[in-house]
């Protein structure tokens, strides 16, 4: 006989067998996204634009940017993990995707030249709205390797048309979200790390 608990929660969806082998996913909605904007087009941004995320270089020279961070400090184990994101405008401009350390705040550095080391992808839109899903597998393993507890990124346009996603104040169905897999997670009481975030469980017995 093998019995079954189901838990959902918001935010996180967890299998638990009787054996004590844990299977999880996991949703971590962005916990910090801001614009910036570069009027000198020189890789220095000047101002924090809060909830505009827009990548885009415009005729007047200037440039938009915007960045996200994901707490994801109760992270041990990492199979793959995937960035969600609802697009409000695809222009089909050329937008790569940067990786930082984060830590819980966005700041005008993190949207700088100095700041893009990490390419984690080329060219994220394709000039039809939808949701955008992008594999960050690599490296949120390798910030939790590292027991990072933020994991940062950044869209940056290399070429005019805008490209502009969904902020973390929309509706829950908007906002941008991480989905972490995880096959195998030590303990059953790791799931307290979880609770500061949750704020509504249901639960599921079943046996066959």
């Amino acid at each position: 006989m093998m019995r079954v608990i189901q838990l959902t929660m918001i935010g996180l969806a967890v299998v638990l067998a009787q054996t004590g082998n844990l299977q999880a996913s996991m949703i971590i909605f962005a916990s910090e996204d801001s614009g910036a904007s570069d009027f000198q087009d020189d890789g220095v941004f000047d101002i924090l634009r809060p909830g505009q995320l827009v990548a885009a270089r415009f005729s007047s020279g200037e440039e938009q940017r915007f960045s996200l961070e994901f707490n994801i400090a109760s992270l041990s184990v990492v199979d793959d993990a995937t960035l969600h994101l609802i697009e409000i405008r695809d222009d089909g401009a050329d937008v790569d995707l940067y990786g930082y350390v984060g830590d819980g705040t966005i700041q005008l550095t993190d949207m700088g030249n100095a700041n893009l080391t990490n390419l984690i992808a080329s060219d994220v839109g394709d000039g039809i709205v939808n949701t955008n899903t992008i594999d960050v597998t690599g490296f949120v393993q390798g910030l939790v390797g590292n027991s990072e507890t933020f994991a940062g990124f950044s869209f940056v346009s290399t070429s005019g048309p805008q490209y502009r996603v969904a902020p973390s104040n929309s509706s829950i169905s908007f906002r941008p979200f991480l989905v972490i897999n995880a096959s195998a997670i030590p303990e059953p009481s790791g799931l307290l790390l979880f609770g500061a975030s949750v704020f509504l469980i249901a639960g599921r017995r079943r046996s066959s």
